[in-house]
């Protein structure tokens, strides 16, 4: 299933190329052009192969970049610094692209529904977590093509040049919508319904963005007419006459960034409206991972901790951090919110019951907590419990681990009321010794 899901990612960034191949060809050998806005003021744009980029005059939306069909990006910024990007597709769909401090995805929503998140980047591979419908999946080992591209957007950036940063950021931009796009496929019960039907993998304009050189005098000097941009993606005059239609689009800077502000405030709050879930999905991403793993979360400064008793009887907590057989609590969350993990790395763990349970060891606080289990090869739904004060424990359930037929790991979930009881699990001993 991984082999088949990394397949699909790289068939979406073969056809990027195969577009870029497609659509370079050469553009005027002109001087650079220099354009007349409307209100006077002249710039040189950069543009090229139905692309046009220009400074917007907006700290917070700093750049601007416009395909020929009306596709739209705005680079989002702090002060000097690119913090990610806008990009419109039409009046119904746009994505919001987060960058990590290397100038790579570090998440993508699709119209505020379903977000992705990236981490663990590596030689050219990437970890993923796909959150939807209250709950999300990680799809680890993703091919993704990162450090270089990196490295040559962050010197861009640092040497002020705009048309060298977006090469960089196309191709990682590209890459990270197409994961999007292939998310239904990762997870069968995603659907289509969070993930915005008009994206294509990469898109015309990211697309295409891949192909600008800074030192590609022909772009530089490629004329207003052979840029054809007609309008924006938020119906600026499409259609409308001009003697210049890169003057036209650029008319309508003004309400594309209110447009992208209106989006980024309504990012906020589906942020907001999902902060427990994806602080879980990057704890998940974060920790310890293998044929079992229990990462648990919560949403107060009290001190939870986790409790897995496995098939030996042993059991897994903050005072006894590793078990005979390979587990491991790999991280231990004192100060309130989590994460805390416990798991089985690959071909350690052995078949049978997994009994969780989560304590809180202070705090006196109404607290609810979070726990995403994994028991082979399968993620299962998120579990939301309250729990209330000191010394309380809430049992969760077992985790039966077992082999298929086929040899592979399977897993089965059996709640409190139809749960294993175990008498192995002693919470008597004191916290508060075994911690300082």
């Amino acid at each position: 299933m991984k082999n088949e899901k990394i397949t699909i990612v790289l068939i979406c960034v073969f056809a990027l190329f195969l577009l870029q191949g497609c659509q370079k060809d050469g553009g005027s050998e002109n001087d650079p052009t220099t354009i007349e806005e409307p209100n006077g003021e002249e710039f040189t744009p950069v543009y090229f192969n139905g692309i046009a980029g220009t400074e917007t005059g907006n700290a917070d939306f700093p750049y601007l970049v416009q395909h020929e069909n009306g596709e739209s990006l705005l680079l989002t910024a702090d002060g000097e610094t690119p913090t990610g990007a806008v990009y419109f597709v039409d009046e119904n769909t746009t994505a919001i692209v987060s960058l990590n401090e290397d100038l790579l995805p570090e998440q993508v929503s699709y119209n505020n529904e379903l977000l992705i998140l990236f981490s663990n980047y590596r030689e050219d591979l990437v970890d993923v977590a796909l959150i939807f419908d209250d709950d999300f999946q990680i799809v680890r080992d993703i091919e993704f093509p990162n450090t270089n591209n990196s490295k040559f957007a962050m010197a861009s950036i640092e040497k002020a040049d705009w048309a060298g940063f977006f090469t960089a950021l196309g191709t990682s931009l590209s890459a990270a919508i197409c994961i999007g796009t292939a998310a239904a496929t990762f997870v069968p019960t995603l659907g289509t319904s969070g993930v915005a039907a008009g994206i294509a993998c990469g898109g015309a304009l990211v697309g295409v963005m891949t192909i600008i050189r800074p030192t590609d005098n022909s772009a530089m000097g490629a004329t207003a007419t052979t840029a054809g941009i007609a309008a924006n993606a938020y119906g600026c005059a499409s259609g409308a006459l001009s003697a210049n239609p890169l003057v036209l689009a650029l008319a309508c800077i003004n309400s594309l960034l209110d447009a992208g502000a209106l989006l980024t405030g309504g990012y906020e709050e589906f942020l907001d409206a999902i902060t427990e879930l994806t602080q879980l999905a990057r704890g998940g991403l974060q920790t310890g991972d293998g044929d079992v793993k229990f990462t648990l979360t919560w949403n107060t400064d009290v001190d939870l901790d986790l409790y897995v008793t496995e098939p030996s009887g042993d059991v897994i907590w903050y005072g006894n951090r590793y078990s005979t057989t390979g587990g491991e609590l790999d991280v231990d969350d004192r100060d309130g919110f989590g994460p805390e993990n416990i798991f089985w790395p690959t071909d350690f763990a052995r078949p049978g019951s997994y009994r969780v349970e989560v304590r809180m060891y202070s705090g006196n606080k109404s607290t609810t907590f979070k726990l995403k289990p994994k028991v082979g090869n399968r993620f299962y739904n998120t579990i939301s419990l309250g729990i209330e004060s000191s010394g309380q424990i809430v049992f969760v359930g077992n985790y039966i681990l077992s082999a298929s037929d086929k040899g592979d790991l399977v897993g089965e979930w059996l709640p409190p009321s139809n749960s294993i009881k175990s008498s192995a699990i002693n919470l008597s001993l004191s916290k508060q010794k075994l911690k300082n």
